[in-house]
């Protein structure tokens, strides 16, 4: 019997937001002057700053996409991987966890969008340069 994938974005009343999954495997992953997490056809997110890599059994791996490609082969860990939660603080900090103990944590770049998140076609949330988020839903558009 298959999996039955669901993904559940939440905003609380301090701003910050997460992202729960259920049978949610990590699709798709991409390079190119960034690094892009397809979680399933609707919903995605896009790091263009750099970023922390976390997992149980080693240092944590400090990784930038605007560098060169090659130095970013320990993502590659996360293909297929389950994708278990996503907590978004106000300030704009996000943190990705997978199974098997892998994280992913971002931090707001003071001059650029350090991260893009597309859910559901219905929401797009960018963390601004400096910190803090910009949201649109489905209805701003």
């Amino acid at each position: 019997m298959a999996r039955v994938a669901q993904l559940i974005l939440d905003k609380t009343l301090e701003g910050s937001w997460s992202l729960v999954a259920v049978n949610s495997v990590q699709t798709s992953l991409s390079f190119d002057w960034a690094v892009t997490f397809t979680l399933d056809a609707d919903t995605a997110i896009r790091i263009e700053c750099p970023f922390t890599l976390l997992n149980r059994v080693s240092a944590p791996i400090e990784l930038d996409p605007q560098s060169n490609p090659e130095s970013l082969a320990p993502v590659l860990a996360l293909v297929r991987r389950y994708f278990t939660e996503l907590k978004i603080s106000s300030f704009g900090e996000m943190h990705i966890s997978f199974d098997g103990g892998y994280q992913v944590a971002i931090k707001p770049s003071p001059m650029y969008e350090a991260w893009d998140l597309w859910y559901e076609n219905s929401i797009h949330l960018i963390c601004l340069p400096g910190g803090g988020m910009a949201e649109w839903t489905s209805k701003d558009k």
